[in-house]
């Protein structure tokens, strides 16, 4: 989610990280919560547990599209705008490249990302060399300014960093980002619930490390390298290291493409876990209930001491436990002999 933020709504790697987290921690704790809650309030069966766990993936699904809540491309020279833009006409890139006639001499290099910012225009540089800058000055509030730049119109300065941008989906965004966390936090209690219902109590043990190693090897560890493949196809530009042209990380991401991706993979994987939830519901066969015997119209429980009958004021027992073969005579109980 961090990335996504970074992304999307163009804040800083640290900024992304602390909002990421202010919404994951408690989501994630409500949502454990009120799974474990609702289980409790309602005294759900295993079958109302599964019809729960459906329902909250098939509503995150449905919620998916609301990643498509997200800011336009930052107007960066050579990928999203051309060079020489004046921030009013429509401007097409014909192809994403970072350098021009305007900055050939400056032997400009995409190892670094070191973004410089047209407040004229808006327009965002990926670096002073890029905007064809020649001096770079510190002024009275230590922003760090370059001056005689060849790109740039009449202002022919920038300043340090990004271009602030008039977007404001990013608190709307968070909202809803809340919300989806927490439905898929829903289900992870009352999942681990079904798995020890049904199940022997004796096997109870060998499920859960079963469920934890389907979780870790379809899950966890090939998650993020899917995750990753798909995030990276949505780059346009990456850092190309000096020696050898070897390309390295990703600096800039299609904002569209990006949100696209996510919002697919989410609805992909939340109607597969809907799926199997419902798939599970459909073959569960709830467990045979054994008759119990009925003493003045009462139904007596065996296996609990207080509902046994008495004999000379104490339980009727075997052996320690309650017995199974006291009889029940006009009222009164004695033992097998």
């Amino acid at each position: 989610m961090a990335k996504f933020i970074q992304n999307e709504f163009h804040k800083s790697a640290g900024t992304s990280a602390m909002l990421a987290g202010a919404i994951l921690v408690p989501a994630a704790v409500a949502g454990h919560l009120a799974g474990g809650g609702l289980i409790t309030r309602f005294k759900m069966e295993t079958p109302a547990i599964l019809k729960l766990c459906a329902v909250s993936s098939f509503l995150v699904a449905c919620a998916s599209p609301l990643l498509l809540l997200r800011c336009d491309n930052m107007p960066l020279a050579g990928t999203t705008v051309p060079y020489h833009y004046d921030g009013l006409t429509g401007g097409q890139v014909q192809s994403r490249n970072l350098n021009s006639s305007c900055n050939s001499l400056c032997n400009c290099q995409a190892e670094f990302y070191s973004p410089a910012c047209d407040i004229g225009t808006g327009v965002t540089y990926f670096s002073p060399c890029h905007g064809g800058c020649i001096l770079n000055e510190r002024t009275t509030n230590f922003t760090q300014m370059y001056t005689n730049c060849s790109c740039i119109g009449e202002n022919n300065t920038l300043t340090d960093g990004v271009c602030p941008t008039s977007c404001n989906k990013l608190a709307p965004f968070l909202g809803l980002a809340f919300v989806m966390v927490l439905l898929v936090f829903l289900s992870h209690t009352p999942a681990a619930v079904v798995t020890l219902r049904i199940v022997p109590p004796s096997m109870r043990s060998f499920a859960v490390g079963l469920e934890w190693l389907f979780m870790r090897a379809l899950g966890t560890i090939p998650g993020p390298i899917m995750y990753g493949n798909f995030i990276d196809s949505t780059c346009i530009i990456w850092q190309r290291k000096s020696c050898g042209d070897v390309r390295g990380s990703c600096w800039v991401y299609d904002s569209a493409g990006m949100a696209i991706t996510f919002m697919v993979l989410s609805i992909v994987g939340n109607l597969v876990s809907a799926a199997f939830y419902g798939f599970s519901l459909l073959v569960y066969k709830p467990p045979t209930t054994k008759k119990l015997p009925v003493l003045n119209g009462h139904t007596v429980d065996t296996n609990r001491v207080s509902d046994l009958p008495l004999v000379n004021g104490c339980a009727a027992q075997s052996n320690g436990r309650p017995s199974m073969s006291a009889h029940i005579n006009h009222g009164f109980v004695h033992d097998d002999p």
